[in-house]
């Protein structure tokens, strides 16, 4: 069992996230399909050749999965399931969100070449 102290942490993170996000999502936008410019696999790998470009989209996807998930977190505790089920819930979370951030940064792969 987590001592209660950790509850701390994980607010603080879905504030900070959710600050990131009100600033990268619109910069995202922006830079990508509001552009101006076609949106194609060469302009897209054009931009990720720059280190910057590459962190910000890392940091994005880990943003929107950390913030995502432990918001469906948080709805979970709101109905104080069991023991048990709150702890599979947070393994299945995990797991969840692991697999596709590793997913997302591979996808990253192809614009690095």
């Amino acid at each position: 069992m987590l001592p209660e102290k950790v509850g701390l942490w994980p607010w603080v993170l879905q504030r900070a996230s959710g600050l990131f996000l009100a600033v990268a999502l619109p910069v995202h936008l922006w830079v990508n399909p509001l552009s101006g410019y076609p949106l194609s696999f060469e302009s897209v790998a054009v931009r990720l050749r720059f280190a910057e470009w590459l962190a910000f989209d890392i940091l994005l996807l880990a943003a929107c999965l950390y913030h995502g998930i432990n918001g469906l977190w948080s709805i979970l505790l709101d109905y104080n399931p069991r023991a048990s089920r709150r702890r599979a819930a947070a393994i299945a979370f995990l797991i969840l969100g692991s697999v596709l951030f590793v997913y997302g940064a591979l996808a990253l792969r192809p614009f690095r070449r």
